[in-house]
């Protein structure tokens, strides 16, 4: 599907199907530096890191990365790209010996991120798994497009025992409304929040992204350092990790590697046993009670006006009995709500997949934990709330006295698991994706 922004013409075309068939991508390295030490000259900064950045053939149109993406994302190539570029950056890395210590940072583009490696890739990325120490970086458009794929292949990748760190963080208030969800082991700053004079708004990322790494213990990197003062704001944003023009160029990896003994921190998180199960959050909190369905529509109410007053950075995900209750009034209200927030997710028996405009959709069949449940999770950088129902009593009860079981949470860990169970069930945004 052609990109309406990018004009792509028959000699693009043809260029990028010489780089994908040959695999010609060039992959070269940028250093990452532990300027934690302020003791230490700049020209001794360990480096413990590097970034495989792609670049396609020299001297062809489709050298820089801007026009081999381009080119790639508008003829609906980009998943083909994406597994070339990763394999010239194992391959390059292995070739030089980057072992641990070290770790390789590798970007994975959002529609790629759950695909199987291309006939003749496969042998590559396992020599990879078992000789490489790898950071996966991931934007938070892969968890808007697809999320549930994205939750699972984060927990192919702990597996693996490589690392996720969330890239360009700032540039968008969905990538500080999405960090708990991935739960990276490191932050990658957006090089504008380094490089433009600071405002209330800049403020506002690095206050979340500083209680982020404070409640999880994650490591901030800071990139695009270009000038001393940008080195001096990426400090006094909290970053440990830098890397930028200022302290070295994109460019092959040396032979022989530098001396280091430091390394990248890998948390080694295990998210599939982190998505807690929604039933077991209602069953272990100790004020279970019992109420009629309007006292908890008016609670459910209320996060959805606390979820609009935290505005971008929220996600608000929402369980209901069935999709029959989703409609007028509900719908509407969701909506607005998608408008004015990061994400909005529902998920009932018989949902469809976008059941709203902006709100995003998934279908539970009966053996399905949620089944049966009526909810709402909130969650943004400084405020995380829910509440989780079920039926008991009289269901032919009238709608107005039907009764329910709850448990109401402020606890962060609490909603945080819950808001992941079910933003795990939630299904591709197919419109965006060129797959």
């Amino acid at each position: 599907m052609p990109h309406r922004d990018f004009e792509v013409t028959d000699e693009l075309a043809d260029a990028l199907d010489e780089v994908i068939r040959e695999r010609n991508v060039v992959s070269l390295y940028q250093p990452i530096f532990d300027i934690s030490n302020h003791e230490l000259s700049r020209e001794d900064f360990p480096i413990v890191a590097y970034e495989a950045l792609a670049r396609g053939p020299h001297g062809s149109p489709l050298e820089s990365p801007e026009m081999l993406f381009g080119t790639a994302r508008a003829t609906g190539r980009l998943v083909e790209l994406d597994w070339v570029c990763r394999a010239a950056a194992v391959v390059g890395a292995m070739d030089a010996g980057l072992k641990a210590p070290f770790t390789l940072f590798c970007n994975m583009e959002p529609e790629a991120i759950d695909s199987p490696p291309p006939v003749g890739l496969g042998d590559i990325w396992e020599r990879a798994k078992n000789s490489l120490r790898v950071m996966t970086e991931i934007t938070e458009r892969v968890m808007t497009l697809r999320p549930a794929e994205l939750l699972a292949s984060a927990g192919v990748i702990r597996d693996l025992g490589w690392g996720i760190a969330l890239d360009d963080v700032g540039a968008e208030p969905a990538s500080l409304a999405l960090m708990p969800f991935l739960d990276p082991d490191v932050i990658k700053l957006d090089l504008r929040v380094i490089q433009d004079t600071p405002t209330e708004d800049l403020a506002e990322v690095v206050n979340a992204v500083n209680a982020e790494a404070e409640r999880s213990h994650l490591t901030i990197l800071s990139e695009g350092i270009e000038t001393e003062e940008h080195e001096r704001t990426s400090l006094a944003f909290g970053a440990t990790l830098g890397q930028g023009w200022l302290y070295r160029k994109p460019e092959p990896l040396p032979t022989p590697l530098p001396a280091t003994t430091k390394s990248v921190q890998l948390l080694g998180r295990k998210l599939a046993a982190r998505q807690a199960r929604v039933s077991r959050i209602v069953g272990t909190m100790l004020s279970i009670r019992t109420a009629a369905k309007p006292i908890l529509h008016s609670m459910s109410r209320h996060l959805e006006t606390q979820a609009r007053t935290l505005g971008e950075t929220a996600v608000l995900l929402a369980i209901f009995e069935h999709a029959q209750f989703f409609t007028g009034a509900t719908k509407a209200r969701y909506e607005q709500l998608a408008r004015e927030i990061a994400f909005v997710g529902v998920i009932a028996p018989g949902m469809a997949p976008d059941p709203a405009e902006g709100v995003r959709g998934a279908n539970i069949d009966p053996h399905d934990e949620l089944h049966d449940q009526w909810g709402i999770a909130v969650v943004a950088p400084h405020f995380a709330g829910a509440f989780v129902a079920r039926p008991t009593g009289d269901r032919s009860a009238s709608d107005d006295q039907r009764q329910f079981e709850f448990a109401l949470t402020y606890n962060r860990e609490n909603v945080v698991e819950t808001a992941r169970n079910m933003m795990s069930k939630i299904t591709p945004h197919v419109s965006g994706a060129t797959l």
